[in-house]
């Protein structure tokens, strides 16, 4: 596009007949002729929520000294969390959790989560499009993201202290009037056509579908639905679930960064603390109850791709993360695994260039976590890497952790915590976006440190030994269709 003149693209799948840049070029120079009047700025909308009724008392205030943290509950039942840093000159943290989560979708709609996630900000206000939103904040640090969890209805953003009210007002908003406008659904519906035309064709595909709804036994909330199901969600249905939930369900927000607490105090209590009354949050113990299946599974899929590469998946089944200091065993017993898969898979075969392991271990679902290895193998090499991947964790089980192996994995995790406090993200999202609800937050962040230097060999061995045998493992693989493997295999195309 060196030369002079004005280039005009055309792009998608539209059929233009006969000379197309011919027929471009008209239509091109007919536009030229239309007039085209300035915008009527006297039409643009000013921010209409401001005002949320008389700002909430505060019902409640502690200081936690030690970890330079405030903690304010208002008369309306809305918990606020605070603490003011320099690591991020200018920057806020915010973090919001409202309602009881992903746990309580329907379930005869499937898909609503993702539905949910993807329209919530994008459908704008009661009183202002998406469109006068991205308007009104021109040039302001302002914006939220949406994302439905298990147990709660999260939201978070970044602001400053000269944008931290109006930041606050958006969420209020959000809670109090969100608009569910059609022309969000619009959007997501084109996604959906790419997205599933993607699952065709990547090993995010039967993952992401088939198997994550495996993992958990079948349930209707793990995993994405059909293509067709996914197209009949509807944002009534996400109105009808979300909705009762953002009137009265428990709502925690967290503020971390270059603030002043006292001023951000008074702009919560002008926005969420004016809200209506908060609900204690229900146990729902019946709605917290997943499985791993109870068979062992090798599944194999095949997608239609020209890249020569394959997806192994193992999984062994574990325990939940509900105790910290179990929770934290089971991720370094990972870190191990996948010293192991590095050594072992990589270097000695060269069958992958970036195996690594983890650990699952949920804090919803009473019981269910799982230990897995993810390993890219050339397809002709799948076979024998699932034998080998599993020989590897068998052995652990068998003879245990080198204490070598556990300084390994170790050293890592102690230099990452020691950054991590002074990191705004660790403090907001690890510690006080639920210090309220669950204090425990607040003593895990005193003793991680000593936690993980505590960890021993014996601990890690005792672990392996519980969930690493051989019989314990599960497969899922994913390959090219064509390649000598799939067809050996000849396994049902992914859907």
């Amino acid at each position: 596009f060196a030369a002079d003149g004005r280039f005009v693209l055309v792009s998608g799948n539209a059929k233009i007949e006969g000379n197309a840049p011919g027929v471009i070029a008209t239509a091109y120079n007919a536009s030229r002729g239309v007039t085209v009047a300035e915008p009527d700025t006297s039409k643009e909308s000013d921010w209409s929520y401001i005002d949320f009724g008389t700002p909430g008392k505060v019902a409640k205030r502690e200081r936690i000294a030690d970890l330079d943290i405030e903690l304010v509950t208002f008369a309306n039942g809305v918990r606020l969390n605070l603490k003011k840093t320099d690591f991020e000159a200018g920057s806020i943290g915010i973090s919001a959790r409202i309602g009881n989560g992903t746990i309580t979708q329907p379930a005869s709609q499937r898909g609503l989560t993702a539905l949910a996630g993807a329209t919530l900000v994008e459908g704008g206000l009661g009183k202002h499009s998406l469109d006068d939103v991205q308007r009104i904040f021109a040039g302001k640090n302002v914006g939220l993201q949406f994302r439905p969890e298990f147990e709660t209805f999260g939201f978070s953003g970044d602001t400053t202290r000269d944008d931290l009210l109006l930041e606050l007002q958006f969420l209020a908003a959000l809670i109090s009037d969100a608009g569910y406008r059609p022309e969000a659904l619009r959007q997501v519906r084109k996604g959906v056509e790419q997205l599933y035309l993607s699952f065709e064709h990547t090993a995010n595909g039967p993952l992401a579908t088939e198997v994550a709804n495996l993992l958990a036994g079948g349930d209707p909330r793990f995993g994405m639905p059909s293509k067709e199901v996914m197209l009949a969600r509807n944002l009534d249905e996400v109105k009808t679930w979300l909705s009762p939930q953002f009137e009265k369900g428990a709502l925690e927000v967290a503020l971390v960064g270059d603030l002043d607490i006292e001023t951000a105090i008074v702009a919560a209590a002008q926005t969420v603390g004016a809200l209506p009354s908060r609900e204690q949050k229900p146990e729902l113990a019946d709605l917290k109850k997943v499985t791993f299946p109870a068979q062992r599974f090798a599944k194999d899929y095949t997608i239609a791709t020209e890249i020569p590469k394959g997806a192994l998946k193992l999984y062994w089944p574990t325990t939940d993360g509900l105790d910290v200091s179990r929770q934290l065993r089971l991720s370094m017993l990972g870190a191990v695994l996948t010293d192991r898969l590095r050594v072992k898979v990589r270097e000695e075969i060269g069958g992958t260039y970036a195996p690594y392991a983890e650990s699952v271990a949920s804090e919803t679902f009473p019981g269910y976590g799982y230990l897995t290895a993810n390993i890219d193998v050339d397809p002709a090499m799948a076979g024998k890497i699932s034998e080998l991947v599993t020989s590897i964790a068998d052995d652990l089980a068998t003879n245990g952790v080198s204490e070598d192996e556990l300084k390994r994995a170790r050293e890592p995790w102690i230099t990452a915590i020691q950054q991590s406090l002074r990191s705004n993200s660790y403090w907001l999202n690890s510690v006080l976006a639920r210090a309220q609800e669950r204090p425990e937050m607040l003593d895990q962040a005193r003793r991680r440190l000593a936690d993980v230097e505590a960890i021993t060999t014996a601990e890690l061995g005792a672990l392996a030994k519980e969930y690493l045998g051989r019989t314990r493992a599960s497969r899922a693989t994913v390959l090219p269709i064509g390649t000598p493997a799939a067809e050996k295999k000849e396994p049902p195309k992914a859907k």
